[in-house]
């Protein structure tokens, strides 16, 4: 305790305490003590069974199994993790091929009817894309919306079949004598604005093949007269 004031604190402290409170608290702590080594005890115990359990375990066959099979499945995951990668990457860089090749390095078909098609929609319709895996053909909006056939009006899919009739006698021509192109009542079905660009299309077409159109509608004969192309009109009476 020391000297000067913490003695005489203790001292007084000592002078007013109760001897019978001091033996109920000593009791208390006892008992307190007596609890805390069962606990222990019981706790002793537990932890040297655990110890036991993790022993047995450790040296039992089926857990020796079950690690070295844990092991060979982690091994398996890695290579087929690896393998997912490539494949997954090769994918890809097909798929990205193949995108280019529909977008940039269309058959001449293709290239020369998306020409036509855009001139003929006043550029609506800019690209006209033909699938490798063969799913059919489909369109692009200027705004790069996908149109399938089947979405199309008639007018505008007559105006595509139209179009890709002109790009395969076009590239056809590239390899062999062009030949005359008959074309009958082709228009029927399409709006002025767009007959008019069909006009001026067949007008660009007619610089390198003859073209022959028939038709029973006089709107159609004057839209040729009022185009500005030059082209021969003939009359058939029965």
């Amino acid at each position: 305790m020391g000297r000067g004031v913490k003695l005489d604190q203790a001292v007084a402290a000592l002078a007013e305490a109760d001897l019978d409170t001091f033996e109920r608290e000593l009791t208390n702590f006892q008992e307190k003590k007596r609890e805390l080594e069962e606990a222990l005890k019981v706790h002793i115990d537990e932890r040297g069974g655990l110890r036991r359990q993790i022993e047995d375990m450790e040296h039992n066959e089926e857990t020796s199994s079950l690690r070295l099979d844990f092991h060979a499945k982690r091994e398996q995951l890695g290579h087929l993790s690896r393998s997912w990668a490539i494949h997954t990457l090769a994918h890809t860089l097909v798929e990205e091929a193949r995108r280019y090749y529909e977008r940039e390095r269309q058959p001449g078909v293709i290239a020369e009817a998306e020409k036509i098609f855009a001139g003929v929609t006043d550029n609506h319709y800019t690209h006209v894309r033909a699938p490798l895996d063969g799913s059919g053909v489909y369109i692009q909006t200027d705004r790069g919306e996908r149109r399938d056939l089947g979405e199309l009006s008639r007018g505008t899919a007559e105006q595509l079949y139209f179009a890709i009739r002109l790009g395969l006698i076009r590239e056809f021509g590239r390899s062999t004598e062009p030949l005359p192109v008959i074309m009958d009542d082709i228009m029927v079905n399409f709006d002025k604005h767009r007959a008019q660009q069909t006009v001026q299309a067949l007008a660009e077409f007619a610089r390198n093949h003859q073209v022959i159109l028939l038709t029973c509608h006089e709107a159609t004969e004057t839209l040729f007269r009022n185009s500005g192309t030059e082209c021969c009109m003939m009359s058939l009476s029965e």
